[in-house]
């Protein structure tokens, strides 16, 4: 936790002003040691805790009265006290609660510059709910269990004891926790000492710590029990939970340790602390995994947040940096995961919808008030400062950025800094290189400025000449807007490009081919030999944080040659172009040809980065093309483009393979089960005649998308089987009845959905079957979902003969919900008979009805539209 890099994210070093308009400290002296002592009472459940400080200060300059932060504490004693301890006198102290100060003034004469001094502060606290130092729970059977925990991250260290309370301003700790003989303290530092006192309770002192931000500072206090591994040579690690978790502890122990192994090797700076303890509270359970229960998303969820931890070790508060490392921590232990080229659909895609409003903000930026600083721990710190380095990363090559880094942290260990000193130290990393990689006449810190300092990510527009000069090809730079506002901004930035062509083929180097200079909205270049037939690709491994466009005939072009040859291209330029393709569609910018032609390549490709984005546009044009009269068209050719994959992975889980390839299984089985394939069926009918047999539980990872495909073509004594064992779990277990409701609305047979939605209100419920309220509503909700035109058939009927109970019983959101799923004019037609029924009743208003007829007839005129467009794409293409 000891090297703290402000650069791409929230704070740089300030200059703070010394009026009391200011929430920044007057930086008019500064800290260099804490020794804090605590008491609680938390094994009993007190809130209430005492507090002793000294704080060891040096004056910065020649000062009247000394500035620190305090918040909710009651200060009983305040002493200032010159280095060898001889009393200084001061006034009466004062508290700014808005700005959350505690004023100490002198009387007499002021601070000496560059002398030390110490102020001793005793106080009363109280352990607030989840911030600060605070106090929670848990229970075993009837037994509760009380904690003390602390949460100091952005500003609540002052909560817990009077500080300089800014990430900028580190000092040693010397910490003393006194507390009940039955639970144990922890902190950053190992235990020094563990001294009885003669009330009963013990104080736990702990070694020193080396300079630290207050926001860094833990401790916690408890009687949860531990599992440890400390093998010779290595970082001791323990992992505490309260028992009935332990079990689902190992992973967080064992993936932490082969991180933090793996990387301090690849940057080269040690890990810094002696120890390293996790403490996984009650409600914080996201690196918790218990292999018997939880889904493989769990898993990967728990590792990528124990990569983002262990990587804070090395980058303090800079989510960006620890957001990279997360995945690329992952990508080193497990290198078969894929985890880097996940990076791009799971990180990169997703920042881009966020930062293409028109409101997004810059990465780096100065903050006042301690309310704005939660309020920027978002998307833009996280993941687009995190695809941002990652750009610069490729942009330069690993040794060389990896090479300034480890520069950076350690002339920067135990100190704050700015973007400026990353910049330097990575621009004298590239000075090392023979290859020129940066354009002449600039340097690292503008281009990468370009990219901190302002909102928002370029559109790379692609012009090519198909006639006289093939070869000349003009890139064009724009913000880029989901929906572009009157007044948007002429941002421009200094853009790395790489090209891929027939004759230029390979992706691993991803080194600019050129820049795209600031203040250029065009420029002009040159690709030898480049032929009217030849795709032109920008971007490899979609290295950079931008987007591109293409005119219709290159994508036709890319796609086709993908589809010739699909190892020529990565997987995170598939993504890309998956993810690309559908936003410029759904922003107008292209019709939607281009997404129907790139979608053919999915044939040949059997990752899920390629997958994962193309799901999107696969599920968009299904949903609004189901009502089509060549929607089996549509289905076929889908079905077509997972056969491959299909065979490939299968419907077994197999127990150690790559995470993507489970993810793969998830979801491409569920679409190729949801376009009607024979393999899936067949598999599903075989596991669900294995189920109802012998009891045999699918697992839990595919169970879903079996449950569901087999349940389409169940036979009535197979649904009634499945519906029976509903019938037969109690109404408060919530889970598993959740998931049966789900399966059952997946059948395909009217009857048995017509069975199955009369159950669901009382006039109706001729079984008798008991459902809870939420229940009846999910029933309703399973066949939208899952059954399609066959439900909207059977719920239409169903809706228009008892309208009235229907609408008291889902509750008055389930009209507008069936509104979104409407895609013919014959169930347009009946939803708004079943509206006038309710209308007449008093239950709508016309406005509710317009509202909703006229979502419907966007539906159908994307059919009378669009969807011809795709209509014939099929014929031309498919059949």
């Amino acid at each position: 936790m000891l090297y703290l890099l402000f650069a791409i994210l929230l704070f740089t070093t300030p200059v703070f002003p010394q009026s009391i308009d200011s929430y920044r400290l007057p930086n008019n002296t500064r800290p260099e040691t804490y020794d804090l002592t605590i008491r609680t009472w938390i094994d009993d459940g007190n809130s209430t805790f005492t507090g002793s400080v000294r704080i060891g200060i040096v004056a910065i300059e020649s000062t009247s009265y000394i500035r620190l932060h305090q918040n909710v504490l009651n200060l009983e004693n305040i002493t200032v006290l010159s280095w060898d301890e001889v009393p200084i006198a001061i006034g009466e102290y004062s508290i700014s609660p808005e700005h959350e100060f505690l004023t100490i003034p002198l009387i007499g004469s002021n601070l000496t510059q560059g002398l030390r001094y110490f102020i001793d502060i005793d106080y009363v606290g109280t352990m607030n709910s989840f911030s600060g130092f605070y106090r929670s729970f848990y229970d075993i059977g009837a037994t509760r269990f009380w904690f003390g925990s602390t949460q100091f991250e952005a500003t609540y260290a002052r909560t817990a004891f009077p500080c300089y309370d800014e990430p900028f301003i580190k000092s040693n700790f010397t910490i003393r926790i006194t507390h009940a003989d039955t639970y144990a303290a922890l902190s950053n530092m190992p235990v020094k000492s563990v001294t009885p006192n003669t009330d009963g309770s013990v104080t736990t002192e702990f070694e020193t710590a080396p300079p630290i931000s207050t926001y860094l500072i833990a401790f916690h206090v408890s009687n949860f029990p531990h599992i440890s591994s400390s093998p010779v040579g290595t970082v001791p690690q323990r992992v505490f939970s309260r028992s009935t978790v332990t079990n689902a502890t190992g992973l967080a122990l064992e993936s932490s340790e082969l991180l933090l192994e793996a990387l301090s090797e690849y940057i080269g700076v040690e890990y810094s602390l002696p120890k390293l303890d996790h403490v996984a509270v009650p409600g914080e359970f996201f690196s918790l995994f218990d292999g018997s229960v939880d889904f493989f998303t769990r898993k990967l969820e728990a590792i990528l947040t124990i990569s983002h931890e262990v990587s804070h070790q090395w980058f303090g508060n800079l989510e960006g940096f620890a957001t990279l490392f997360e995945y690329f921590g992952v990508d080193l232990i497990y290198p078969d995961w894929q985890m880097m080229d996940y990076f791009v659909v799971d990180i990169m895609q997703s920042v881009f919808l966020i930062d293409s409003d028109e409101r997004t903000e810059p990465m780096t930026f100065y903050i006042e008030h301690p309310i704005d600083i939660d309020f920027h721990f978002n998307s833009i710190a996280y993941s687009k400062a995190a695809a941002v380095l990652r750009m610069f990363w490729l942009s330069f090559g690993e040794n060389t950025f990896v090479r300034g880094l480890k520069s950076y942290l350690e002339d920067n260990a135990y100190s704050d800094a700015t973007e400026e000193l990353l910049f330097e130290a990575l621009g004298e990393s590239l000075k090392l290189e023979a290859e020129t990689i940066i354009p002449p006449n600039t340097d690292v810190s503008t281009i990468m400025a370009s990219w901190t300092r302002q909102a928002g990510f370029p559109l790379i527009t692609v012009l090519r000449n198909y006639d006289d000069r093939t070869d000349q090809v003009t890139l064009q730079q724009e913000r880029f807007y989901s929906f572009p506002p009157p007044d948007r901004e002429n941002t421009t930035w200094w853009v790395p490009y790489s090209l891929l062509t027939p004759l230029s083929p390979g992706f691993d180097n991803t080194r600019p081919d050129g820049w795209i200079p600031q203040n250029n909205t065009s420029s002009q270049i040159i690709i030898d030999s480049l032929s009217s037939n030849d795709f032109l690709l920008i971007n490899k491994q979609a290295a950079g944080y931008y987007r591109v466009l293409y005119d219709a005939r290159n994508y036709r072009l890319i796609s086709d040659a993908i589809i010739r040859n699909a190892s020529q291209f990565h997987s995170t330029n598939i993504a890309q172009l998956m993810g690309d393709v559908l936003e410029f569609y759904r922003t107008r910018r292209i019709p939607i040809t281009p997404v129907l032609d790139l979608l053919r390549v999915l044939e040949f490709r059997s990752d899920f980065v390629s997958w994962n984005l193309a799901l999107s546009s696969i599920y968009y044009i299904n949903q609004n093309f189901m009502g089509h009269r060549n929607y089996l068209l549509w289905e076929g050719f889908i079905r077509g483009l997972t056969e491959q994959i299909y065979d490939s992975i299968g419907v077994e889980d197999i127990e150690d393979e790559p995470i993507l390839r489970k993810f793969s299984r998830e979801s491409i089985v569920f679409l190729a089960c949801q376009m009607g394939s024979v393999h899936c069926r067949s598999d599903a009918n075989r596991q669900l005649r294995l189920h109802l047999e012998t009891g045999a539980e699918f697992h839990h990872n595919i169970r879903h998308t079996l449950m569901c495909a087999s349940l389409r073509s169940a036979s009535r004594t197979e649904f009634h089987s499945m519906w029976n064992r509903l019938r037969s779990l109690p109404l408060d277990n919530f889970s598993e009845r959740a998931e049966i409701i789900d399966w059952l609305g997946c059948s395909t047979s009217r009857n048995l959905l017509r069975e199955f939605v009369r159950s669901s209100i009382n006039s109706t419920n001729s079984n008798n079957f008991e459902y809870s309220y939420f229940e009846q509503y999910s029933v309703f909700t399973s066949i939208v979902r899952n059954s399609r035109l066959v439900g909207l058939d059977v719920l239409l009927d169903f809706l228009n003969e008892n309208a009235i109970e229907a609408f008291h019983t889902y509750g008055q959101w389930f009209v507008q919900a069936l509104a979104f799923a409407i895609r013919s004019e014959q169930h347009a037609e009946q939803f708004l008979n079943f509206q006038k029924i309710l209308l007449d009743a008093g239950l709508m208003i016309q406005g509710e009805i317009n509202f909703n007829m006229q979502q419907i007839a966007v539906s159908l005129q994307w059919l009378d539209t669009e969807g011809e467009v795709v209509s014939d794409w099929l014929l031309e293409n498919f059949t």
